[in-house]
């Protein structure tokens, strides 16, 4: 059985994935339920398979809970162990969406290798403007956008339409070292803090 529905006790839906009898399958299965709040029930015999992959996928996915049972119940669990430890040794999170390689390409060419730093510097911005837009979605209101210096590889033009888009509800904290980098227009209507020695001037 394949993510087969079996039922539904007081909210909670219940999926029989007994097929899934290697970690591959239960990664790719994992990708069935991209927001749901995921109890996985992981074990059974143990093949010797390496789980370290495995792990770090879990940690990474929608899974809230993991029961781990049977023969290979202690190597699963010494694997999610091992990764959260290795995040307590280095202090940062080896795992998460924040960790995963986002690519942009134009017609179909990869922008590292053949954009310039101003389309480069455009699609990133324009990859933000996006996640504001889902934030407000998802939140019901804007959030707070933080830009530091993003202007000083933007022409002219490409300034004044990254502004319109980001003007409105968006409320907006752009650091630069240049204020030439925006129009007279967009100055009036914004509040300019200058920082010199470490001492804000209004």
């Amino acid at each position: 059985h394949r993510i087969e529905p079996v039922g539904e006790v007081r909210g909670v839906r219940f999926y029989n994935d007994s097929k899934a009898t290697n970690t591959d399958a239960v990664e790719k299965a994992l990708t069935a339920f991209p927001s749901d709040r995921v109890v996985l029930l992981a074990g059974g015999r143990d093949k010797g398979t390496p789980l370290e992959g495995f792990a770090r996928t879990v940690m990474s996915s929608t899974v809230h809970a993991i029961v781990c049972f049977g023969e290979a119940r202690e190597r699963f669990l010494e694997a999610l162990d091992a990764v959260f430890d290795d995040e307590l040794r280095r202090g940062i999170t080896l795992v998460g969406p924040h960790r995963d390689e986002i690519r942009f390409t134009i017609d179909g060419r990869d922008a590292r290798a053949f954009a310039s730093q101003g389309q480069q510097r455009s699609l990133v911005l324009a990859w933000k403007v996006a996640e504001v837009a889902v934030t407000r979605d998802i939140l019901g209101h804007p959030p707070l956008l933080l830009l530091d210096d993003v202007m000083s590889e933007l022409d002219a033009e490409r300034r004044e339409a990254f502004m319109r888009g980001i003007e409105g509800e968006v409320q907006t904290v752009i650091t630069t070292t240049n204020l030439g980098y925006f129009s007279d227009a967009i100055l009036s209507r914004a509040r300019v803090v200058t920082i010199e020695k470490d001492a804000a001037i209004h």
